[in-house]
């Protein structure tokens, strides 16, 4: 892979590591939750200044759950929203990571007549 696109690697090794951490704390309360909600805030701003589209709405997605989660009494159900809200990022990104490693396979291949 093309060295300058190294921030994917940094991205996923992030996303992976909050993801693995955020798993090992099952029963959260929304204090909880919305302290790993910022973590994860901070990961989507960051990959919103290095990927495509999607980050994007990630990133309102995300603002949007903190605001509700501030205002909500919900439990249990706010840290299963965080859970697949990381999961669908996760899959997102090594969509666009895949797309990438295609796109650089593709120039490397000699054309033929």
């Amino acid at each position: 892979m093309d060295t300058s696109k190294g921030f994917y690697l940094e991205l996923d090794q992030k996303l992976y590591a909050l993801r693995t951490h955020y798993s090992m704390c099952p029963g959260l309360k929304n204090e909880e939750v919305l302290e790993w909600a910022n973590f994860f805030l901070a990961w989507s701003r960051e990959a919103v200044k290095k990927c495509g589209d999607w980050s994007l709405e990630n990133l309102k997605n995300t603002e949007n759950f903190i605001k509700n989660l501030e205002k909500a009494k919900m439990g249990i159900m706010g840290a299963e929203v965080l859970d697949r809200v990381m999961g669908e990022a996760s899959l997102h990104l090594n969509r666009e990571i895949l797309k990438e490693l295609r796109r650089e396979e593709e120039k490397k291949q000699p054309i033929s007549a």
